[in-house]
This record gives C-alpha cells, sequence and structure tokens, in this order.
C-alpha cells in the first residue's frame, strides 16, 4: 500500500534515519497522518487550508506499508461516526486510545471533505512500523 504525506524540506530527508522526526504527539504518543493520494494530502492538509496553497519548501513523502494491520473507524453508533473534524473531542479520545492500546499499524477514517475517501493516523510504535519503507521524497511544484 503506498500512502503519502507531507514534510518540511529540513525534515523530508531526515526521516528515512528516524521516521519519528516528523510526528506529532497525541497524549504522548507519537502518530503522523497519511493519505492514499498526493492530493488527498493537498485537501486535507492544515497548510494547505491556512495558506490556500502547499509551499515549495513543503516536500511529498511517499512511503510503503505492509498489508494486514489496519484498523478502520467508521462504526455506526459510535461517538466519532460521521464528525472526523480536528478538534473532535471524542475523535481525539479514540485516537488516543488507538495510541496506547498499539492495536494496529493503521488507523482509516473517512475524510471531512471526501465520504469514500479514507486518510490515515500511522502508528509508528507499531512491531510492522519496521517493514514501512519510504521510496520517494519530492515536491509538488514544477521546477
Amino acid at each position: 500500500m503506498k500512502l503519502f504525506r507531507f514534510a518540511h524540506e529540513n525534515v523530508a530527508h531526515l526521516l528515512v534515519k528516524d521516521a519519528l522526526l516528523g510526528c506529532s504527539l497525541h497524549s504522548g504518543s507519537p502518530f503522523f497522518y497519511a493519505f492514499d493520494s498526493v492530493p488527498s494530502a493537498i485537501i486535507e492538509s492544515p497548510v494547505y487550508t491556512a495558506l490556500g496553497e502547499i509551499p515549495p519548501k513543503i516536500l511529498t513523502v511517499e512511503y510503503t506499508v505492509p498489508e494486514g494491520s489496519l484498523y478502520v473507524m467508521n462504526q455506526p453508533g459510535s461517538p466519532v461516526h460521521g464528525d472526523y473534524s480536528r478538534g473532535n473531542y471524542y475523535l481525539g479520545e479514540w485516537v488516543s486510545g488507538f495510541l496506547k492500546k498499539n492495536a494496529a499499524l493503521l488507523a482509516a477514517y473517512p475524510s471531512k471533505h471526501w465520504v469514500w475517501q479514507q486518510n490515515y493516523i500511522v502508528n509508528p510504535k507499531h512491531e510492522l512500523f519496521r517493514q514501512v519503507r519510504i521510496t520517494d521524497i519530492r515536491s509538488i511544484h514544477r521546477k
């Protein structure tokens, strides 16, 4: 499976040796968001939302991720069903539990823009993360 994320040019190439450099923390647990395409990464990016563009110093990082460790978060009746916006308390609690339980490498949740699109939370503390490989780092801008 291929996944994509953004990273600043000062960090992107360092991720090859230390993936935790580019992680966010949620309740003390590292994670990062990833997307199944570059266009999805753009439209879901808080950088794009804030600036209306992806600056040239922000690069795409392409990952190859092993199959078989995916939790899909879209259960009707759950407190997070249908509301995946940042700042959703129940979603935050769910992410915290997912990371602390270390139950899977990936958690899929629906895009806030397209109901059929999945976004991903990547858990670098999961044992399968050792099989994750960076396969490409590049700019989305033409030179």
